[in-house]
């Protein structure tokens, strides 16, 4: 005799992290300034769980002015690399796919895997993506009031972990002042 084993309920039960969900909530009604959570701790403890709960929150109460890209797991080793998040969040929010921005990631991707050129020219051309992703970002915010990225596993950022901290952060904040970005990971 076989046995059939169903999926767990676990996943549609969630207890506890109240005080985590009401500041979410508040930052979201814009009571709070904070645009950056950081959700620590050790692995199992319910961090993605709690970023799953974030994501159901503004999707079902928050559908009008926020975009919301769901979970972008830094476990994905596409995701270790600037143009692999970017092309992740562009792919997430639903930029044009023949737009500026997927041309121009295209034609980076096709220079990275000739490996024709200098670090220097890469550079310059990691830029322009960068500049095509921050346009189309804009176009976005001209229809939704802000932004949602959801990041998981933020310990394996690995390489990218300066970029994003340093210059995709600041950029975005120039361009939204009060987005919000919820990070999880040690």
């Amino acid at each position: 005799m076989s046995q059939v084993f169903l999926p767990s309920e676990s996943k549609s039960i969630f207890v506890g992290r109240e005080p985590q969900i009401a500041g979410f909530k508040s930052i979201l009604n814009r009571e709070r300034p904070e645009w950056i959570l950081h959700i620590p701790g050790e692995g199992g403890i319910g961090k993605t769980r709690l970023l799953e709960k974030y994501e159901k929150i503004a999707r079902e109460q928050y559908t009008s002015g926020l975009a919301v890209t769901g979970l972008i797991d830094f476990y994905d080793t596409s995701n270790q690399s600037e143009i692999g998040l970017l092309n992740e969040i562009a792919l997430r929010l639903g930029f044009d796919p023949s737009g500026a921005f997927r041309k121009e990631s295209n034609e980076f991707q096709k220079l990275s895997a000739s490996k024709d050129g200098e670090n220097a020219v890469f550079q310059d051309r990691l830029e322009q993506v960068f500049e095509k992703f921050l346009a189309e970002y804009k176009v976005l915010l001209g229809q939704k009031e802000r932004v949602l990225l959801l990041f998981d596993t933020c310990e394996e950022m690995k390489g990218v972990e300066e970029w994003v901290l340093d210059r995709f952060f600041e950029e975005i904040d120039n361009i939204e002042g009060d987005m919000v970005e919820v990070a999880e990971g040690g």
